[in-house]
């Protein structure tokens, strides 16, 4: 589905994440992989949530209230996911890539 605030919240968490960066490097990880990593984690648990809220919406309105509770159950449920955002889980590893200019 289509929901509201996605890239707002990628872009600050992407510039947060890169911006704390010190446990990382003292760890010997690269910031700018770790900081993807919790990315991912961190927006597919936000729009499980968010998915989740708009599935029990009822999805047939007819009436502009109706309407508008569709609208508002696709907003991104980000109080709900605090502790998701302040301990993300990484799910997915980055790879390093090289690539050859031929």
């Amino acid at each position: 589905g289509q929901f509201t605030g996605t890239g707002d919240v990628c872009a600050a968490l992407f510039l947060g994440w890169t911006a704390d960066n010190e446990n990382d490097k003292k760890n010997g990880d690269s910031s700018l992989a770790v900081a993807l990593e919790k990315l991912a984690g961190t927006m597919q648990a936000i729009v499980q949530r968010t998915a989740t809220a708009a599935a029990a919406t009822n999805q047939s309105a007819s009436s502009s209230i109706e309407k508008a509770k569709i609208v508002q159950s696709r907003e991104l449920r980000l109080i709900q996911s605090r502790e998701d955002i302040l301990h993300p889980t990484r799910k997915v590893r980055a790879l390093r890539v090289q690539c050859d200019a031929g």
